[in-house]
């Protein structure tokens, strides 16, 4: 065997290396992104069964109070009638304070949508961060595990920045957008003046190993959907602005 015919047998050698080598990484990525969903699948079926199990508590609780409201009324009439105006404000203020603890629930077209917000939403306000949420549009030409990721993410990180803030505290989500586009607008307080560099939000978790997946995972989505996003900030105050192309393709609601 020549000198050719050994290079050549060489080279045959390294290129079925490269495409046992390829077929192995492929397979490997295809089983992340298997993994990936059933991960994303499951989360989804979490908050979905939660936000159940939440609205029913926020339905029996209503109902509770719409079964004490005679006798609410009733302790108010008296205590006006009696010149105890102080108490009356008082326990009319409880009363106020126990109605607002009973977040509105989200109610779109898309279940998935309903389940993370109502979760993230209730969360907020059970921390005592006051919330605003603004929806004029629908959620068609958006995938169901990619919408569930993104407003999981960008919700995340509105609640960790108001965690040192304390009273005063809020969080507002408005979605809007036409038939070509989604957009998103996250804005919360925060407790420091934060410092956007190059688009991109500061370190603020004690354990660095893992900040960023959920900065990474939103980037990643919005390059699926061909669109942007842009982090701004103010006085203890901090934007995120998402842009989404509508997948006309996609049919999940």
């Amino acid at each position: 065997m020549n000198a050719g015919q050994i290079m050549f047998l060489v080279l045959e050698n390294l290129l079925v290396i490269n495409i046992i080598a390829w077929c192995f990484l492929w397979q490997n990525r295809q089983s992340r992104n298997k993994k990936q969903d059933y991960e994303i699948l499951e989360m989804m079926n979490e908050y979905y069964e939660q936000d159940l199990n939440a609205s029913r508590e926020r339905y029996e609780e209503i109902s509770m109070i719409k079964h004490d409201m005679r006798n609410t009324l009733l302790v108010l009439d008296n205590l006006v009638s009696e010149g105890k105006n102080e108490e009356a404000h008082s326990f009319l203020g409880g009363q106020v304070e126990r109605l607002d603890r009973l977040y509105q629930i989200v109610r779109t077209d898309n279940h998935f949508v309903n389940a993370i917000l109502n979760q993230k939403l209730s969360e907020a306000k059970q921390k005592g961060i006051e919330v605003r949420c603004v929806i004029l549009t629908s959620f068609q030409g958006i995938e169901n595990k990619d919408i569930c990721n993104l407003f999981g993410n960008l919700l995340d990180n509105a609640i960790e920045a108001n965690e040192k803030v304390g009273h005063g505290a809020w969080l507002e989500l408005i979605l809007e957008g036409d038939k070509r586009e989604l957009e998103i607008i996250c804005r919360n307080s925060t407790g420091n003046n934060v410092e956007v560099r190059q688009n991109h939000l500061p370190v603020t978790k004690k354990d660095r190993r893992f900040h960023g997946y959920g900065t990474r995972i939103i980037r990643e989505i919005v390059e699926k959907y061909q669109g942007e996003i842009l982090y701004t900030s103010d006085d203890r105050e901090i934007e995120a602005s998402v842009r989404l192309k509508r997948n006309v393709k996609t049919n999940e609601l």
